[in-house]
């Protein structure tokens, strides 16, 4: 199973609004510290992880980070990603 590009950008921008709306710096400027975790080993969690890591890195409000440094965002991929058929595409589940 493969999430499409229109997907990977709805899902990426779905997350990201919910995350900068609980997120807001009080500085336009400052970019917050981010890093994505997953302990899934499948390939449509890796995808997942894989489209999280690019939206962010691409915001200007985030900043990828390594190492949990003080004052970062973890978003946790906690299980397998979820998926089941409807009709000819695929719905994704997942908890973040």
């Amino acid at each position: 199973m493969q999430l499409s590009p229109i997907a990977k950008i709805l899902l990426a921008i779905v997350i990201f609004n919910s995350i900068a709306s609980m997120c807001a710096a009080d500085d336009a400027s400052t970019r917050m510290l981010v890093e994505v975790w997953h302990t899934g080993d499948d390939a449509l969690t890796e995808k997942l992880n894989a489209a999280l890591e690019e939206a962010f890195g691409k915001s200007p409000d985030f900043t990828p980070s390594y190492g949990q440094k003080p004052n970062t965002l973890i978003v946790a991929i906690p299980t397998n990603v979820d998926w089941k058929e409807v009709g000819k595409r695929t719905r994704v589940l997942s908890r973040i």
